[in-house]
């Protein structure tokens, strides 16, 4: 009898709370994602900032990497930053 089995994994998505003026978010992409990031434009970063309710996505000019630190302008103490690999983005 043949068995099939289908197998979900994520492709790479890490969330953070930010602590007042935090720049540096680790991701841990070398040891828990589907493919390795190697540069800042292989992710996506989003923002909430909680004091304003708003949304923005961080520009890759705004972004930058380094041995799996994600470093952005200061955020403030408890917004939410959300580190996403990009689709097709490596490769």
């Amino acid at each position: 009898m043949k068995t099939n089995f289908l197998y979900f994994r994520e492709n790479g998505k890490q969330t953070f709370i930010a602590t007042a003026n935090q720049t540096a978010f680790t991701i841990n992409g070398d040891s828990n994602w589907d493919a390795d990031v190697s540069d800042d434009t292989h992710v996506r970063v989003t923002v909430t900032d909680i004091s304003a309710g708003t949304t923005s996505v961080i520009a890759d000019n705004a972004k930058s990497f380094n041995s799996n630190v994600i470093t952005l302008g200061a955020q403030g103490a408890g917004d939410i930053v959300v580190i996403e690999l990009i689709p097709g983005g490596i490769g």
